[in-house]
């Protein structure tokens, strides 16, 4: 699973810093902003995937049915 995540983060970045790399005289303004943002989803996905909240939303339910049921 670590390994699915980290070909994941490094996906997301190449698809994010390759443009720019590309196309250097339209840089942004906005780069800086949009360079935090993917670093603070990269956190969040991180932390949501190996420390999840309690909530009904984080609960395991593959060994419930609940793939075959739509909870209505």
């Amino acid at each position: 699973m670590a390994v699915d995540i980290a070909i994941y983060a490094v996906t997301m970045a190449v698809g994010f810093v390759l443009p720019s790399l590309l196309w250097r005289s339209a840089a942004s303004k906005w780069s800086s902003a949009v360079f935090f943002a993917v670093i603070v989803l990269g956190v969040a996905i991180l932390l949501f995937t190996f420390i999840p909240p309690e909530g009904v939303l984080f609960d395991d339910l593959s060994s419930a049915g609940a793939w075959s049921v739509i909870p209505y």
